[in-house]
């Protein structure tokens, strides 16, 4: 009896939760071409880990993708991964963790290449990021476009009010644990 109540215990659901923006039918989008570099942004109330991150290319070229703090333009980073990319869909899985508050971007270097670069989509897609474009100065897509892109994340919930389920499997474990060390002293 105390071990299915401790094991009841411990059966508390998890802190962190995945979730994915998108998949790869829900993003429409168009090919721009020659932009020297862009980023799509992202912001999140709590830590958040970005364990996958897909976009779609134009062509096969080679370029440089980073992970980075986002202050009107790349800062700190965190990530970055420059080879030759496939035209069509593409991924990376930097298990990158995002401090809750802090804005971030996953940022596209073009290495100077003008041929077709990463596809936008044609609408905000993405409510909590903008996308930004570097052409003589960094600025954001003034009519709300989002990259045209599918991630995965695990966010902490832990400033989240516990299930009154968890709560109840929380006090049946409490519970047996009382009961278990009361007939330990007997």
């Amino acid at each position: 009896m105390k071990k299915a109540l401790l094991a009841l215990s411990l059966a508390l659901p998890l802190s962190a939760n995945a979730f994915t923006i998108s998949t790869a039918d829900d993003w429409s989008g168009s090919i721009n071409t020659g932009w020297a570099q862009s980023a799509q942004t992202f912001l999140f109330d709590n830590d958040t880990t970005l364990n996958t991150f897909g976009w779609w290319l134009g062509q096969a070229h080679t370029h440089k993708v980073s992970i980075v703090q986002w202050a009107n333009g790349p800062a700190g980073e965190l990530y970055s991964l420059n080879q030759a990319w496939n035209a069509g869909y593409n991924e990376i899985s930097p298990n990158v963790t995002f401090t809750g508050g802090t804005l971030y971007a996953v940022w596209f270097d073009y290495l100077g290449s003008d041929l077709s670069t990463v596809h936008f989509n044609s609408v905000d897609g993405y409510e909590d990021g903008e996308w930004w474009l570097l052409s003589g100065s960094w600025s954001a897509w003034s009519s709300g476009n989002d990259m045209r892109f599918v991630a995965t994340f695990d966010q902490d919930n832990q400033n989240s009010v516990p299930e009154p389920t968890s709560l109840a499997l929380l006090g049946l474990g409490l519970a047996g644990l009382g009961f278990a060390r009361r007939k330990m002293r007997k």
